[in-house]
């Protein structure tokens, strides 16, 4: 394979762009955007705030936003989020804040499936106005926008997705008192978290977060200029390609101190053999001659899980992934979509409630189904340049999370 240039450029991250577009609408007057995201879940959102009476331009490399200060305008509105569940998590509070605001929520079949009821629990403990217009607990919903109170404290689950609590963090300066919030169970996706609380104070309101205890005040947002970070989840197929190449990859603007939850998949490419550098122009990784099997607990980086997992299908030996019991609500049961795809493959597999054990060896070629799930089309496509006969289906889901995908890959020679 001709490997025709070795620094690439990816979207900038969704997870920041997402978190930077509720702090800008919810703030009063202009903010601005840099280098986001320019995946379909974030133009859901776009879709979405504009929708509920949000200004928002967009440009070739940046948004504009007019943020509305919590002050929304009487209207109804409906709106369907398709597959983006981050946008769901995200919008359900800001609805709820919404004064004069009645919003119906839907989505597609898959999304009626994926798990919400903490996040109702706990906005309707705080007062929201949420009714469930076919099953309780799921969508579609209808939300009328009020005031909410936080009272002492609320408790939510945070073994399921972190994106419960993100969702309130984001909003909660607006609540009438502020939040006080406590984090049951394991948490999840801990990174995310972070992440949420950097926008926050990016957008000049700091959180309190002592173990699982999280306190927000009563605050208003500063209309700011964020700077998006690239995407460290889209940056694990290029890595994933320099791993199974043996070339050395860059991808431009990334940092190794960044917060991004899927930056940890670097350390875990390194203890497979790969040289990890970070360089003036971004992260550079460079493949071994072979990769050593790897046993990791993906707890905190669960959606770089499917590209470790077809990495470790060539590594020399049997690898173990734990912690990825949040892959079973995402937008396919990825746990089973890999399964499926190994299998066709011909390459041994075992799986749990949240583990998969594989051991790496010969592909065959085959066709695969990613089960309409952005994540797993592209892990396997990272698979292409040693397995040149495989062919993927349904090739427009990256659109969700990386809409220039194959332009990329042929940018790398891989068709």
């Amino acid at each position: 394979m001709s490997i025709l240039s070795t620094i690439v450029n990816v979207p900038g991250s969704k997870s920041y762009t997402n978190r930077a577009l509720i702090a800008s609408a919810l703030a009063n007057g202009r903010s601005k955007i840099i280098n986001p995201s320019d995946s379909h879940d974030t133009l859901l959102l776009i879709s979405a705030l504009r929708k509920l009476g949000v200004e928002i331009e967009v440009g070739s490399s940046c948004l504009e936003i007019f943020g509305l200060g919590g002050n929304f305008n009487p209207l109804q509105a409906k709106i369907n989020i398709g597959l983006a569940g981050t946008a769901l998590r995200f919008l359900l509070p800001l609805c709820s804040i919404a004064s004069g605001v009645e919003a119906e929520l839907n989505g597609s079949e898959r999304m009626k499936q994926r798990p919400i009821e903490p996040l109702v629990t706990a906005l309707r403990k705080l007062g929201a106005e949420i009714r469930c217009l076919e099953q309780e607990d799921a969508i579609p919903l209808e939300v009328k926008g009020t005031e909410l109170r936080s009272g002492n404290n609320i408790s939510i689950d945070a073994g399921v997705s972190s994106q419960f609590a993100s969702g309130l963090l984001l909003s909660a300066p607006y609540f009438s008192d502020g939040l006080q919030m406590t984090l049951m169970g394991e948490i999840v996706s801990l990174p995310y978290l972070e992440m949420t609380m950097q926008v926050m104070n990016s957008f000049g309101v700091e959180v309190d977060f002592q173990q699982e205890r999280l306190v927000v005040p009563k605050a208003k947002y500063r209309a700011s200029e964020f700077v998006v970070e690239s995407d460290a989840s889209s940056a694990t197929y290029i890595f994933s390609v320099a791993a199974l190449t043996q070339k050395e990859l860059t991808v431009r603007g990334l940092k190794l101190s960044s917060l991004q939850a899927d930056i940890g998949f670097l350390a875990a490419l390194k203890r497979m053999g790969c040289h990890v550098e970070q360089n003036t122009d971004g992260v550079s990784v460079l493949g071994p001659h072979s990769l050593r099997a790897i046993d990791i607990d993906m707890t905190d980086m669960p959606d770089s899980a499917p590209s470790l997992a077809v990495l470790a299908s060539f590594a020399n030996g049997t690898s173990h992934l734990t912690g990825l019991s949040t892959l079973r609500d995402k937008e396919s049961d990825r746990i089973a979509a890999l399964q499926a795809g190994f299998e066709s493959l011909g390459i041994e597999v075992k799986t749990g409630k949240d583990s998969i054990t594989i051991t790496g060896g010969v592909h065959r070629e085959a066709k695969i189904d990613p089960k309409a799930d952005h994540r797993i089309a592209m892990a396997f496509a990272t698979a292409l340049p040693r397995v040149p006969g495989m062919q993927i289906e349904s090739k427009h889901v990256v659109d969700k999370s990386f809409p220039k995908f194959w332009e990329v890959m042929e940018g790398l020679g891989i068709k």
